[in-house]
């Protein structure tokens, strides 16, 4: 990772599996936008992504999203007890249905990072009920 501080602009290692990132040399602080969801695969297709991979990258990523966001509410509920936290996951129902439209009807890529943004929006608020 570089640092985009203009007095900075030093390299360090960043952790994909962390929200934030903190420059050790000047402290800046860069939020992870594809937290708990970047991988090297997303930021390869992100970087050279062929359009007619996007739609298998979108199922993946509702079966990714129901699964991080489930076993985090599992945890919740093992915390803070039934009833405490209920997430909405209707959004991936929606996804599920943008499925069904024929591939000259979707861009794709915009609807992965929308169901990005949307499970991402979840998973903070379980993160922080969590807190972590």
């Amino acid at each position: 990772m570089k640092c985009g501080n203009q007095d900075c602009g030093k390299e360090f290692r960043a952790d994909t599996a962390d929200p934030v990132w903190k420059c050790p040399h000047c402290g800046r602080e860069i939020e992870n936008r594809y937290y708990p969801f970047l991988t090297a695969k997303l930021m390869q297709a992100k970087i050279n992504g062929d359009e007619k991979t996007w739609r298998e990258r979108y199922e993946s990523l509702i079966e990714e999203s129901r699964l991080k966001i489930l076993e985090r509410y599992e945890r919740i509920v093992e915390k803070k007890g039934e009833g405490y936290y209920v997430p909405d996951m209707s959004f991936l129902e929606e996804a599920e249905e943008i499925l069904d439209k024929d591939d000259d009807e979707v861009n794709w890529k915009e609807e992965h990072d929308a169901l990005l943004r949307k499970a991402r929006k979840v998973v903070l608020e379980e993160d922080e009920i969590l807190g972590e």
